[in-house]
């Protein structure tokens, strides 16, 4: 600095002595050292910030203990492949079948055995703990709290009700301050259980009777080793249908092929002994679609009250709604495309589609007042005018919440304003030890340790 000024006071331009320069020298050092000052001590907050970050665990991940969040978080489990159709399912670690086997919820083979080299240690998460520093939680947050009957005993559960709010448990679904709770696409998503997934079909096995099933002779429909093919066989406007039939995979004394209504079992507990499994009509299609130019699409679901049919035309980019055969509905689809995925299905009292994972409409909707009848043949797919290929084919279930004992019946649940209380669930509702079970159903703000960032 000295040399600098120096040079400026031996030109033309400046005047500048060296004793006009001491004191702009004094304050760019008397700067320097208030910013190494303001360094350090930044530095050592956020090393404390950082420090105290890990104690509580935003950067030291935790392991799942328990399987109450299936399928979102499993706990200690067996990581099993169906030695009939090859599809992977787990199987919970810590209460283990007496006969050492497990049945495969996807085809029904019982006769998979649980071994030593299976064994998995529980899901690893990232905690959270800045945004309740801040705020409560949102509904459907993934939380981590201290349980309420296990002092320091850390817990992870789904927020459903919020301070002030009264849940009631009813046929299944969550209802706050009497309205039904509606989900988005996206969490219904997250939260879905899957039933079956076409692409693993049983292999060993001979004789068993195919899960998705023309219903008509003869019939465009035929499997291929990635799913099925349609090739019209009648006048257009006619429809071909291809409806799934539901097995009963789970330990039973008759045959594995015995269609049943989609029930709320999970495969994660083959020891869980239930004297009531309940029907679940909340169902999603899920599959994959490549069109050819005149070819139409129909989708067909029925809950054991309503049924509901879309037809969709590529041509067109249309998709027309029916409920019970009458068109109550017609919209613009331009998301359909060539080759594209498709969900479609009812949820929460609302009729839902998506294309390419964007949603394409959701319609909320009353149930009418018939007697449920359920069906083991809730969904199909229906071919006109021209060829169409198919795969990915899955269907998958909503979570059906129970009361306390698991019996189904009505039960509700309140939270109070103060100290910001929220209701919490588990995902794998019947073994679960949640909001339903506590002498006191609010959870307490005091008691969150943070939200679930990011399994890993």
């Amino acid at each position: 600095c000295l040399f600098f000024f120096d040079r400026l006071a031996t030109t033309e331009l400046y005047t500048l002595s060296l004793h006009d320069a001491l004191p702009i020298v004094e304050a760019l050092v008397n700067w320097r050292r208030r910013s190494l000052l303001i360094f350090m001590l930044g530095l050592l907050f956020g090393l404390a910030v950082a420090r105290i970050f890990c104690w509580q665990g935003v950067i030291v991940p935790i392991r799942i203990a328990s399987g109450s969040m299936v399928p979102t978080l499993p706990g200690a489990h067996f990581a099993v492949i169906c030695e009939d159709c090859e599809f992977s399912f787990q199987c919970d670690a810590t209460s283990v079948p007496a006969s050492g086997e497990a049945v495969c919820p996807n085809c029904g083979f019982p006769g998979n055995a649980l071994t030593n080299h299976q064994l998995r240690l529980g899901q690893r998460v990232v905690i959270d703990r800045f945004p309740y520093l801040l705020r409560t939680p949102r509904r459907w947050d993934l939380v981590v709290f201290y349980d309420p009957r296990v002092p320091d005993t850390k817990t992870v559960k789904r927020v459903v009700g919020l301070p002030g709010e009264t849940v009631v448990i009813r046929r299944g679904d969550l209802f706050v301050d009497g309205k039904i709770l509606r989900r988005s696409i996206d969490v219904q998503r997250s939260m879905a259980v899957l039933v079956h997934d076409d692409t693993f079909r049983p292999a060993r096995s001979n004789n068993l009777p195919p899960r998705w099933d023309s219903l008509q002779e003869p019939s465009g429909w035929e499997a291929s080793s990635t799913g099925y093919h349609f090739s019209p066989t009648a006048e257009p406007g006619q429809v071909d249908w291809l409806s799934f039939r539901n097995w009963r995979c789970f330990v039973s004394p008759f045959v594995r092929s015995q269609e049943t209504p989609v029930r709320d079992h999970y495969g994660y507990n083959q020891n869980t002994s239930r004297g009531k499994l309940h029907n679940v009509t909340d169902l999603m299609l899920s599959c994959r679609v490549r069109w050819s130019g005149a070819s139409k699409l129909w989708l067909s679901v029925r809950n054991g009250r309503d049924s509901f049919q879309v037809e969709l035309d590529r041509r067109h980019s249309t998709a027309t709604i029916r409920r019970q055969d009458i068109v109550i509905g017609k919209r613009d689809c331009p998301l359909l495309t060539d080759f594209c995925q498709l969900e479609f299905g009812i949820c929460d009292r609302q009729l839902f589609l998506t294309v390419n994972r964007r949603v394409a409409f959701r319609l909320p909707f009353d149930p009418s007042e018939q007697p449920l009848e359920p069906t083991a043949s809730p969904l199909a797919l229906g071919g006109d005018g021209a060829e169409l290929e198919i795969g990915e084919l899955q269907v998958f279930r909503d979570i059906y919440y129970l009361d306390p004992n698991g019996w189904g019946q009505e039960c509700r649940l309140q939270v109070q304003s103060e100290g910001g209380e929220i209701l919490v669930l588990g995902d794998n509702v019947p073994i679960s030890r949640d909001s339903r079970h506590w002498e006191s159903a609010g959870l307490a703000h005091k008691s969150l340790i943070g939200r679930v960032l990011t399994p890993f």
